[in-house]
């Protein structure tokens, strides 16, 4: 399992760069973004991390609307997680988000990507059950054992991590995900967040050819 800091100075000494916010991903998108199949915008890109301990030789590559998450949630799958959710169900689902696993690739084409470029940081524990930003381990609290999920756990974002993501100059903003009554519409802040901060858990489908996410406020 690998302990995941978001800011370089969180990360304690002996950690080491396993992924990065912004800039361009090492993945071959084709030529460009990848486009919300809610509303139809390009999607930013905003973060890769090094899955390797889970899968080996994967990265995990995620790609989340700002312009329509005001009105949509992440669809689950069907299936339930005591059972095997294959890629074709998982990449159905991504319509206001997407995620890529995938090889070091060699860039074609530009993101779309108006996060401030930074690395992400990691080091190995053996505490499973480590409540923050992991890759591997146990989840915390959300479609764990107690669920018969047999689907691996890729990487997981808690709350108590507070993860915003910082934008250059001159970016769009980004609309507010409106999950509660007083939620803002509009988010006037000089950064984003993924599903309004609340904890995001990404598994392995049952193939290992693609990842699916889930959210939860445990």
């Amino acid at each position: 399992m690998l302990k995941v800091f978001w800011q370089a100075e969180d990360a304690p000494r002996g950690a080491k760069a396993i992924g990065q916010c912004g800039g361009q991903p090492h993945l071959n998108l084709g030529g460009k973004s990848p486009a919300c199949r809610v509303c139809e915008a390009p999607m930013p890109y905003f973060f890769t991390v090094d899955v390797g301990e889970v899968l080996s030789g994967k990265l995990l590559s995620l790609f989340y609307c700002i312009s329509c998450t005001g009105s949509t949630v992440p669809e689950f799958p069907q299936t339930p997680v005591s059972s095997p959710i294959l890629a074709d169900e998982a990449q159905a689902l991504q319509k206001d988000y997407r995620l890529y696993l995938h090889t070091d690739e060699h860039p074609q084409g530009n993101a779309f990507s108006p996060v401030v470029e930074k690395f992400i940081y990691g080091k190995s524990s053996r505490a499973a059950g480590y409540q923050f930003s992991k890759i591997g381990g146990t989840p915390t609290k959300y479609w764990g054992k107690d669920d018969n999920n047999i689907h691996k756990l890729l990487f997981q974002i808690r709350e108590y991590d507070y993860v915003r993501f910082h934008l250059q100059e001159g970016s769009p903003m980004q609309q507010a995900y409106k999950l509660f009554d007083g939620d803002p519409e509009l988010r006037e802040e000089n950064d984003y967040m993924l599903i309004a901060g609340i904890p995001i858990y990404i598994f392995a489908t049952h193939d290992e050819k693609a990842a699916f996410l889930v959210t939860g406020r445990f």
